[in-house]
């Protein structure tokens, strides 16, 4: 019996890369015939005509099993891979890879042989970030720094989300029951060792990048807060060393004052630690109410998507 493998594709306004997307993996699929895959190809909202070509594709390569599904409107790529986890079946494994041509369909082959030789986790590890500009590759390099270090994780800023992963894994990755996400942090929390395929990413061949660098920075805020509880402690130790300052500060004006008789002038100390002080607090509070906020969605419990269509 063949072994069967999902293969989640993300599309938003891919509409220009649709077509040489398909070409480049119907042709390596064609030579792996001892599976039997699957391709979930999920339209994130796209507001171009993403959705009509998917269609069209599908009443062509009709002998293709190919599925199609639209989201009501663009809820994320995080969504869309928690689609694919939540839509997981009968299949052995499943393969996550962008539609931008960025990760190469002909790296599915050697993903696929990593993973028959019991390898359950496989992931598709980039030489560079030399396909970024340096501002990005910055970014993306101190964003995995500061995120290992709260999480107590151990991620790469040279992984994306391009890697299979077995059905073993899947299993136990939909027993978890929360809105706010990061996948890329959840595959690694539910740990299994992991397996790497290198490959040299390239540049996009049409359209932009739908991350702007607000988008990059709210994901990045959303994945620290969602995956540990460490800034709350790092403002507590914070707040305790702010509240000592002030303690020995005052000492050392009443020592001044009982001893040698010379007086503080009040203004400048006074609006120095209000300043401190009220500079934290904002910090503090507005911290604390990211958090406050996180606990607000996940007891709404609304989905993370809404499907509108599925073909």
């Amino acid at each position: 019996m063949k072994k069967k493998i999902d293969i989640l594709c993300p599309f938003f306004n891919e509409s220009e890369n649709i077509k040489f997307f398909f070409e480049r993996i119907f042709k390596t699929l064609k030579n792996l015939k001892e599976y039997q895959f699957n391709l979930i190809c999920v339209d994130d909202g796209s507001n171009d005509d993403t959705y009509h070509k998917l269609r069209l594709t599908k009443s062509i390569h009709n002998n293709i099993k190919l599925r199609i599904t639209r989201f009501s409107r663009n809820f994320g790529k995080e969504s869309v891979l928690k689609y694919g986890v939540d839509r997981f079946g009968q299949s052995d494994a499943i393969i996550f890879i962008d539609t931008d041509l960025q990760d190469p369909p002909e790296l599915i082959p050697a993903l696929i042989r990593k993973w028959e030789k019991s390898n359950l986790h496989v992931v598709a590890r980039r030489k560079n970030r030399n396909y970024e500009n340096s501002l990005m590759n910055i970014f993306a390099r101190f964003f995995y720094i500061v995120f290992n270090n709260l999480a107590g994780l151990k991620l790469s800023a040279l992984h994306g989300d391009y890697r299979l992963i077995d059905k073993n894994i899947v299993f136990h990755i939909k027993k978890l029951n929360e809105n706010q996400i990061f996948m890329k942090g959840i595959f690694y929390w539910v740990g299994f060792d992991l397996s790497f395929v290198e490959y040299e990413r390239s540049k996009r061949i049409n359209g932009f990048s739908s991350f702007s660098l607000k988008s990059l920075v709210l994901y990045a805020l959303n994945s620290i807060i969602s995956f540990s509880i460490k800034p709350l402690r790092i403002i507590l130790f914070l707040g305790s060393l702010l509240l000592l300052f002030s303690l020995f500060f005052i000492i050392y004006i009443l020592y001044r004052y009982f001893s040698f008789g010379i007086e503080a002038p009040g203004y400048y100390s006074i609006i120095t630690s209000i300043l401190l002080i009220g500079g934290f607090n904002f910090i503090a509070l507005g911290l604390i109410g990211e958090y406050v906020g996180r606990i607000y969605d996940e007891v709404k419990k609304r989905p993370l998507y809404i499907v509108e269509s599925e073909l």
